[in-house]
C-alpha cells in the first residue's frame, strides 16, 4: 500500500491534475480488464474536475467503456438540487455520452432511506459478483475519488455513526449531523472503499487545513472516518496550497 501526495498552487491547478490522473488511471484499467469502474462523490470541489473532464482533457478516455458509481447521495429525487447524480450528471455525463445503462446511481428518492441502502447494496454486489451477502469482499472500484469535511468525514460517513463500524454490507443509510443540507443520506462503506484498487482525495479550500495537515504528517485525529480509509491498493491526495497549508509539492510515502 502506498500514499503520494501532490500540493498544488490553487484549486484549479488541482483539479486539473486530478482530472488528468483519472483519465490515465481509467485507461490503464481499461487497457488491462476491459472497463473502467469508479466511484464519484458529490460537492462543491469535484465538480469543477468533472467539468474538466467533460472537455479535451477527458475525450481520450473511451467514456462507452466506463462504468460510473457513487461514494454516496442523498435521499433526494435526481433531479433535486442537493443530488450528487444531478451535480455530476450537469458537469460531466451528458458532455461525454456514458452509456446510461453504465451509470449506477443510488436511489435516493426510494422510501424509507434503508430501502435505498438495500437497493444500492443489491446492485453492487450483482456488479462485482458477490451476490451472497456473506461473501468477502474482493476488489471492487478501480478507482474511488473522495473528499474531506472539516470533521473528517468522507462520503456520508460521519463520525461517531454506526455508518462507520458497518463491517458486512456495501451500502447503509447514513444520518448526517444538525446543519447539513439533507440529513437522510446513503454511503458506501468502509470495506467497500477499502477494497478497491486506488483511492484519490482531492480537497480545498483553507477551511479544510484543520483536517488535512494533521493528515498529511499522519497525525489525524481518530475519531476522524478518514484515518479508517486504508486503501488496498494505492492512495493518493491532490490538494491546494490553503487546504495543506504549505508549498506545492509532490511527495511519495
Amino acid at each position: 500500500m502506498s500514499t503520494e501526495v501532490h500540493v498544488h498552487r490553487d484549486a484549479e491547478a488541482a483539479a486539473l491534475a486530478a482530472a488528468g490522473r483519472f483519465v490515465e488511471i481509467g485507461q490503464r484499467a481499461i487497457d488491462e480488464r476491459g472497463r473502467f469502474c469508479v466511484a464519484l462523490s458529490g460537492g462543491t470541489t469535484p465538480a469543477r474536475m468533472y467539468e474538466i473532464l467533460g472537455g479535451a482533457r477527458g475525450r481520450t478516455l473511451p467514456w462507452g467503456r466506463v462504468h460510473i458509481f457513487f461514494c454516496d447521495e442523498r435521499c433526494v429525487p435526481p433531479d433535486h438540487t442537493h443530488s450528487n447524480y444531478a451535480m455530476v450528471h450537469r458537469s460531466l455525463l451528458t458532455a461525454v455520452g456514458v452509456r446510461e445503462d453504465h451509470v449506477h446511481r443510488i436511489n435516493g428518492e426510494l422510501e424509507p432511506p434503508e430501502r435505498a441502502a438495500q437497493n444500492y447494496d443489491s446492485v453492487l454486489r450483482a456488479f462485482f459478483g458477490a451476490d451472497d451477502a456473506r461473501s468477502p469482499f474482493g476488489s471492487t472500484f478501480d478507482l474511488v475519488l473522495l473528499g474531506v469535511g472539516e470533521d473528517g468525514h468522507v462520503a456520508s460517513l460521519f463520525p461517531g455513526s454506526r455508518a462507520v463500524a458497518e463491517k458486512q454490507r456495501w451500502a447503509v443509510r447514513a444520518c448526517a449531523p444538525s446543519g447539513f443540507d439533507v440529513p437522510d443520506r446513503v454511503t458506501l462503506t468502509l470495506p467497500v472503499i477499502n477494497a478497491s484498487r486506488r483511492v484519490m482525495f482531492l480537497v480545498t479550500r483553507e477551511r479544510k487545513s484543520r483536517v488535512v495537515r494533521p493528515l498529511l504528517t499522519g497525525l489525524g485525529e481518530t475519531t476522524w472516518p478518514v484515518t479508517l480509509v486504508q486503501c488496498e491498493g494505492s492512495t493518493e491526495w491532490h490538494v491546494d496550497e490553503d487546504a495543506a497549508g504549505r508549498t506545492p509539492h509532490s511527495a511519495t510515502a
